[in-house]
């Protein structure tokens, strides 16, 4: 049995096994394109007939996307219109067969709001899966509160809950008053059509940024909506509008399930566990995920992946470096450890290249990574008391900035080749002529010296500020003894570093720090033998530990060594309070 999409004049046909299924309507002559007809394997129709206008909710059309208040217009009463712009059957004749649409959301003047990428997957069984990705154009788009929305199916109406239907949930709760505003995998609405029963389920996606609430009426209407906090929960909880930035883009998944008979016989839980497994959650990798920063609620990416497992797992937070962003694979080997072990992992963006002033150590980007620790928590089994933090250049950076600020989180950083003082490093950038330090003086408003509005972004956008506060966990700081030779980072911001979080008695002189960096030896007083087999063929040449800090210069340049790190990691367990001045791990 295979799926088939034809054209049939500017609309799409699509067929199961020689039989229609539904059809795709462009909008040309409606303020938005859906899939009108929507029928049963026998050919029963299931989806109510559009009403003329002034007759009962015109708006509803079969199965259909739109949404109120979209920068305050309302697409869902149909007072923007949503444009087709063009169609692609990217797949025919197979399991799924696919479509590709292309849509704008225009308002009252004409003018582009908001562009629609939207992939459809539709499957022998009559599930269909959509796959839409939003975009902003040249200006932001915020998404407001409101309950009118979002991805939607208009019933036929004998199956209403008023007439003979029946509305379940996942987690067992029923009737359409009792699903109502609420959060769930799914929500299965069954009734009869001419004294045979049918349903249709739909399936939220947990790894979309929010976790939607399900709009489900006695007299048809079903729909499942992100974007409703405060007017789901009747006030319970604040508005929380989600804006994307200017060229930015949010992308979201949901399922729609056709099925004969009630949820248990349909086996609905089983179709949405194929749906989840389909739409990669949990998946054999690391996915991209999307999450709402609660800084400033935009709409943050990440990459993340999740064990099948109902045991609590350790979970790893990877920094991306200096000039880098979250796609970006120079922590790969970190995210295949935690594929062979069971971890979860994430490698969250935190507003990109240190370029600029929402990034390079800003409070947005502390709330990122945190928001991104409870984003794992929520859609994994995340064990609290090991939760670790990994970066390497300019995610050693912010991996010892969040210890300073944020130390409660976490069981153990791992900090190699970081900058502690970006004071320090914009003289040495701009002395080797290396390009960083125009990057930092945009991030901190001007060159150091400039202000003291300037000066105090330099401190408090600076690990070397916030690092006493790290002194209750555990923290390993590594750099390859060359750097600063043959790399940009020169490794009296590891000494530094743990210069701030260690004893007195075991801090290192200044007299030793700059003959390490100058000489990229260890001075001789200092010589120890050290033998680490994490480390390979780049062994540690100098260690010292104090407490719970550990510093170690090996045998290399400006480089991480994920194998030395995730041993190390491996072995931490978050310190409480009370044993915060000794280790209860081996190192």
């Amino acid at each position: 049995m295979a799926v088939e999409i034809n054209e049939r004049g500017d609309n799409f046909l699509v067929t199961i096994d020689d039989q229609e299924f539904a059809e795709y309507e462009t909008g040309k002559e409606h303020s938005r394109p859906f899939f009108r007809e929507v029928r049963a394997a026998d050919g029963t129709i299931l989806s109510r007939p559009i009403s003329p206008p002034g007759g009962d909710h015109p708006h509803h059309t079969g199965i259909w996307i739109a949404i109120d208040k979209v920068n305050d217009i309302a697409f869902w009463h149909q007072q923007g219109r949503i444009k087709n712009r063009s169609v692609e059957v990217v797949r025919t004749g197979s399991n799924p067969a696919i479509l590709k649409v292309k849509n704008e959301w225009l308002d009252q003047d004409g003018k582009v709001v908001l562009r629609e990428r939207t992939k459809i997957s539709i499957y022998e069984n009559r599930l269909l899966i959509y796959d839409i990705r939003f975009t902003a154009g040249e200006k932001p788009v915020t998404f407001g509160d409101t309950e009118e929305g979002f991805f939607a199916f208009r019933m036929a109406d004998s199956m209403c809950e008023e007439n003979t239907g029946e509305v379940t949930n996942a987690d067992g709760l029923h009737s359409a008053k009792g699903c109502w505003g609420r959060q769930s995998d799914w929500v299965d609405y069954s009734g009869e059509v001419e004294g045979r029963t049918f349903g249709v389920a739909i399936f939220d996606r947990p790894l979309n940024f929010r976790r939607g609430r399900y709009h489900v009426r006695d007299y048809g209407l079903f729909t499942i909506n992100p974007f409703g906090e405060r007017d789901y929960t009747k006030g319970r909880l604040p508005a929380q509008p989600v804006t994307l930035p200017a060229e930015a883009s949010l992308q979201l998944r949901y399922g729609m399930y056709f099925h004969q008979g009630d949820n248990k016989s349909a086996k609905v839980n089983r179709v949405y566990l194929d749906f989840l497994e389909e739409t990669g959650v949990p998946g054999s990798k690391q996915r991209e995920i999307q999450y709402r920063s609660s800084a400033d609620d935009t709409v943050q990416p990440a990459m993340f992946y999740a064990p099948i497992s109902d045991k609590p797992a350790p979970l790893l937070v990877a920094l991306h470096t200096w000039s880098g962003d979250y796609q970006q694979d120079d922590h790969q080997a970190c995210a295949e450890w935690c594929q062979q072990k069971g971890w979860v992992y994430i490698h969250p963006n935190f507003r990109g290249p240190n370029r600029n002033p929402e990034a390079t150590g800003s409070d947005l980007v502390v709330q990122d990574i945190v928001d991104a620790v409870e984003f794992a928590s929520h859609h994994a089994e995340v064990d609290p008391s090991r939760i670790y933090l990994v970066g390497t250049s300019g995610g050693g950076y912010t991996a010892l900035l969040m210890a300073g600020r944020r130390p409660e989180i976490w069981a153990g950083v791992s900090a190699w080749v970081p900058i502690v003082d970006l004071e320090h490093w914009y003289h040495e950038n701009k002395g080797d002529g290396d390009k960083h330090w125009r990057e930092i003086a945009n991030s901190c408003g001007g060159p150091p010296g400039t202000s003291e509005v300037v000066d105090r972004q330099y401190e408090l956008r600076s690990p070397i500020t916030w690092l006493e506060g790290a002194r209750g966990i555990n923290v390993d700081i590594n750099a390859g003894i060359r750097d600063g030779h043959e790399g940009s980072v020169p490794v009296s911001h590891s000494l530094r570093a743990f210069n701030k979080i260690a004893d007195l008695q075991d801090r290192l002189s200044e007299d030793e720090i700059k003959y390490f960096v100058n000489e990229a030896k260890v001075p001789s007083l200092l010589v120890r033998e050290v033998s680490d087999s994490s480390y390979g063929d780049k062994q540690p040449l100098f260690r010292r530990q104090s407490q719970n800090v550990r510093v170690t210069l090996f045998d290399g340049a400006h480089e991480l060594i994920p194998q030395a790190a995730l041993h190390w990691l491996e072995q931490q367990r978050r310190l409480d309070s009370k044993s915060s001045s000794s280790s209860a791990t081996s190192r």
